[in-house]
């Protein structure tokens, strides 16, 4: 009496899950090393707070800093003083819509600083929002421009300075 008369054993098959995870992680892994070799740098941003949430490795490279160094910080840090004031608007624009593209400059930690063209997106994530911010370097084109318009200054200055008339 009240010694069990039976005992039931279940099991499942967690097979088709357990390989459905490892295929998600495998995933994970596979985009997170094509975003860290990514030619552009990658900044994820806390929309309410402000603050770095995760970066790719161009973004480590092109200021010098380490990816722990970058997250908790904020934006603001990488960007010269003059620049500050127009980054909130450009927060704003993107939370209304769309894309947002920019010039502005970067501080590295040595302090130097460099050109750069950024295109910031609102991304939804979890229930919380967060800006996408894909950032150029774009001192190359920059240099390319003014030797363009240079050359076309040394141009005008030579026919200018003809003695004939050129057609």
């Amino acid at each position: 009496r009240g010694a069990p008369v039976a005992t039931l054993v279940t099991s499942n098959d967690i097979t088709a899950r357990k390989h459905a995870e490892e295929e998600m992680r495998e995933g994970e892994t596979r985009f997170r090393t094509f975003v860290d070799h990514a030619g552009d740098a990658l900044f994820v941003q806390d929309f309410e707070q402000g603050t770095i949430v995760d970066v790719n490795r161009q973004a480590c490279e092109s200021l010098g800093y380490s990816r722990q160094e970058l997250i908790g910080n904020t934006v603001l840090a990488l960007h010269l003083d003059s620049d500050r004031a127009g980054l909130e608007p450009v927060a704003e624009s993107a939370a209304a819509g769309g894309t947002v593209v920019n010039t502005h400059w970067h501080r590295r930690k040595d302090g130097s600083v460099f050109p750069v063209e950024a295109h910031t997106t609102l991304v939804w994530y979890a229930g919380r929002r967060f800006l996408l911010n894909v950032v150029r370097d774009i001192t190359d084109r920059l240099r390319a421009e003014e030797a363009v318009r240079q050359g076309e200054r040394q141009l005008r200055d030579v026919i200018e300075t003809m003695p004939a008339i050129v057609w």
